[in-house]
């Protein structure tokens, strides 16, 4: 895909003109990440938006002990370091590649010009930054509240939201380090949830079959 194309699938700059996508696309420089590959550490100093073009990044929280609280997942057409971007802070938490990963990088000095001078993209960043705010808000509230079985089917069912796909890519461990519980308890949960036919299982893939059922739990 053409960096311009990729750019114009960015929600973020959905409201550029096909001038502004070619500047912005003059300065992005390509970068590639192998599985496992970390893009940057939590307190590293941000030095462009990432822009995510093939594969899946995570942003993580790692408590010293290496323990990990998964707390985004990142698709194609999703931008990564926002925050550290605008206020210049250093990043507050750690990226890595899910799985091989493309991105286009557009430095900070450029992202900030085209953010003067397209008010536009305020609009569209200041969306973006409350739809994470509203996730992370709900995601404190379900470890608080609800069991593991309840916040394993919330989240699908925002995983599914996100990504507009009743297919998920992601692993019991990755699902497991989202909702705050042991692989093992996820396990028993997607089981059972597969007996009752409202998802099915393959390999790194969990199927949503019945997405009215999983959403019946919190009525």
């Amino acid at each position: 895909m053409e960096i311009t194309e990729a750019l114009k699938s960015v929600p973020l700059f959905s409201s550029l003109g096909e001038e502004q996508i070619l500047l912005l696309s003059r300065n992005a420089v390509k970068r590639g990440y192998k599985k496992g590959a970390i893009l940057w550490q939590k307190e590293e100093k941000n030095t462009g938006l990432y822009v995510l073009l093939a594969g899946l990044l995570k942003v993580v929280e790692i408590h010293e002990d290496g323990r990990e609280l998964t707390l985004n997942i990142m698709r194609p057409g999703d931008s990564v370091g926002e925050m550290s971007l605008l206020d210049g802070r250093p990043h507050s938490a750690t990226v890595v590649a899910l799985e091989d990963s493309e991105c286009f990088v557009i430095r900070r000095d450029d992202f900030l010009d085209l953010f003067r001078r397209n008010p536009e993209i305020a609009v569209s960043l200041l969306n973006l930054l409350a739809e994470r705010l509203r996730s992370l808000s709900l995601s404190a509230t379900d470890f608080k509240f609800l069991d593991v079985y309840h916040r394993v089917a919330r989240r699908l069912l925002l995983l599914c939201s996100q990504s507009g796909e009743r297919e998920l890519r992601i692993s019991h461990q990755e699902l497991a380090n989202l909702v705050g519980a042991t692989r093992e308890n996820v396990t028993r949960v997607l089981d059972d949830m597969e007996k009752k036919e409202w998802i099915r299982m393959k390999k790194q893939k969990i199927l949503i079959e019945n997405p009215g059922e999983l959403g019946s739990l919190f009525l």
